[in-house]
């Protein structure tokens, strides 16, 4: 579905309409025919289709009517940004499913109870290397990982260096937490080579479930 900013014919686009999908480059509004997304039904989508479920039904049948409110209420302090970057408020159950799919497919324990305190987690800005030899790495991250905090991380298929903006998909790769060890080795599904160019999600959560915007790494194999 797409997201209209302004008067139909003066606006600002992103998102499909029937066969035709609309981006924001940076010289104005791309158009191109839209990609039927690819469904191989991995393991990987089985299980964060699972934990979304979970979620969703711990939303309705486990959590009590005060922590549904103390999520709303989080949610209605906490602002995200939506496609245009503006500032939006979501519903308390969407911040809720924020919060906890992603530690239900990492078999982690889902957090019932909304941070106390408005705002989201200070995202951790990683350093990242890539060359031939040595295969992408992490070789830092700052700030450095809190105790209980989890970094996840997530990458994209291998792609031109022409290419400046990649959406979808991305595949779980790394899971940091203050425990790891740098420089942390990154696993493509394919061998790197000369001319590649990966672009690398991380999101970081907190204890109290509050969860970062991402924070998306260029990474190019030019060696």
């Amino acid at each position: 579905m797409a997201s209209i900013r302004g008067a139909f014919g003066g606006a600002q686009i992103k998102g499909s309409i029937g066969s035709t999908t609309f981006q924001q480059g940076t010289s104005g509004t791309i158009i191109r025919s839209r990609t039927v997304p690819v469904n191989p039904n991995t393991p990987g989508q089985v299980k964060v289709r699972a934990a979304m479920a979970q979620s969703s039904s711990d939303w309705t049948n486990v959590l009590t009517a005060a922590q549904r409110s103390g999520w709303a209420d989080y949610a209605l302090t906490t602002p995200l940004p939506n496609r245009f970057g503006e500032s939006i408020n979501v519903g308390g159950r969407q911040m809720y499913l924020r919060s906890n799919v992603a530690r239900l497919f990492l078999d982690l324990t889902s957090i019932p109870d909304a941070p106390a305190t408005p705002g989201v987690a200070t995202p951790v800005l990683p350093t990242m290397t890539g060359d031939t030899s040595s295969g992408i790495e992490i070789q830092n991250v700052l700030p450095t990982i809190a105790t209980d905090q989890l970094v996840i991380g997530r990458i994209s298929p291998p792609v031109s260096q022409a290419k400046n903006f990649f959406k979808a998909p991305f595949t779980l790769d790394t899971v940091l937490t203050d425990a790891s060890t740098f420089p942390v080795e990154v696993k493509p599904a394919v061998e790197v080579s000369i001319g590649q160019r990966y672009f690398y999600a991380f999101r970081t959560f907190d204890i109290d479930g509050k969860v970062s915007e991402e924070v998306i790494v260029r990474v190019d194999i030019t060696a």
